[in-house]
């Protein structure tokens, strides 16, 4: 069966209501009304919940649209002044000065502020639109804890073209933002910072192929592996017999 074209038709059907409800992207047993709603919003702002570039959340008998980072991307897109997006930029100082993630994360430590700049042309120029965000003000459990990095980075993003593109995304918020919007974020919860990883580096830990594959690759040394895991005699020559039997 096919799906229909939400942006032409504002309406779902009861097999599209099926497939988004199978596939996460609305609650299950969402009332109609509501569903109509979102069929609407998606209308308006020619997303497609299809590919996940807007879908419904509910918490506490309450209902939020919410908007994916690519659909705000797409809608700047679409515009035709979307003119660039700078990489993230963690820990931002008064001079200028800033760290790349790479940098926080080979110290362990988790990002303070990300901040992102995107570009509009306004009348001919090129114009920029900056956001900082703060770390603790937004994070919260889940990949919140695994990918800081990229999970910040989307929340500056999606501030700037906000700033940038305000008459497509005013009042659009992005998964990212929920933390905050429900009130669970670090201040709330106990955030734990990325360390650095000192346990024994065996055969049965989660890191053992990625080191496998980075020495033979040349991407680090042993001497290297060994200040970072505290690699034992036993466990080196096991993991040389690997690397060399390749």
């Amino acid at each position: 069966m096919q799906v229909q074209n939400i942006a032409q038709t504002s309406e779902l059907s009861d097999n599209d209501i099926q497939i988004l409800a199978t596939a996460g992207v609305i609650p299950a047993n969402t009332p109609a009304a509501q569903v109509k709603l979102f069929a609407k919003t998606c209308a308006e702002h020619n997303l497609s919940p299809f590919k996940k570039e807007i879908y419904l959340v509910g918490y506490g008998g309450k209902y939020t649209t919410i908007v994916g980072i690519d659909g705000f991307r797409a809608k700047a897109r679409r515009t035709g002044e979307h003119a660039g997006t700078d990489d993230a930029k963690f820990d931002l100082q008064a001079d200028g000065n800033y760290l790349t993630a790479a940098q926080l994360k080979a110290a362990g430590k988790t990002p303070t502020t990300c901040t992102v700049t995107v570009y509009r042309v306004v009348a001919g120029i090129r114009c920029p639109f900056t956001h900082t965000v703060v770390f603790s003000e937004f994070a919260g459990t889940g990949k919140w804890q695994t990918m800081q990095f990229q999970m910040i980075a989307k929340v500056a993003e999606a501030f700037s073209l906000k700033k940038a593109f305000g008459d497509e995304l005013s009042g659009l918020r992005i998964e990212e933002e929920m933390a905050a919007f429900e009130d669970k974020t670090a201040g709330a919860i106990s955030v734990k910072p990325a360390k650095k990883a000192k346990d024994e580096l065996n055969e049965n830990h989660k890191n053992w192929d990625d080191v496998v594959m980075a020495l033979r690759m040349k991407q680090c040394d042993m001497d290297y592996v060994k200040h970072k895991f505290e690699l034992s005699e036993a466990n080196e020559v096991l993991l040389k017999k690997e690397v060399d039997n390749d």
